[in-house]
């Protein structure tokens, strides 16, 4: 029986592990995605998880992440992005412009957010 629930524990926590790892992968297409739709520089190829947290989504539980990673818009100054996976679903992507923040949707759309 204890045998079983190593098992179990186990299973669940390379599942738990791989579902981590695709989400990041996915964090890391759209962010390139979304700064190649922008015209910016992805910088380093690399995306960093802020935040995990359970949520709902249409009344199933889900993880929400949070992401970071870094741009740049004239190849030299650092800019910061965010982005947001509710389960495998794009929620929001800012980019932090000097000017003002800049948030692009999923749809390769963008709307200036009001500051």
């Amino acid at each position: 029986m204890t045998g079983v629930l190593i098992l179990l524990a186990l299973a669940a926590v390379v599942a738990y592990l791989n579902a981590n790892w695709r989400a990041h992968e996915r964090a890391r297409r759209l962010a390139r995605q979304a700064c190649d739709r922008a015209g910016v520089q992805f910088l380093d190829g690399s995306v960093v998880r802020r935040r995990v947290r359970p949520v709902r989504q249409q009344g199933n539980p889900v993880l929400r992440r949070e992401y970071v990673f870094d741009f740049a818009g004239d190849g030299v100054e650092r800019r910061r992005g965010w982005l947001i996976l509710r389960g495998a679903t794009l929620e929001r992507i800012t980019l932090d412009w000097p000017e003002g923040g800049r948030t692009v949707d999923d749809k390769g759309g963008e709307r200036h957010d009001p500051e």
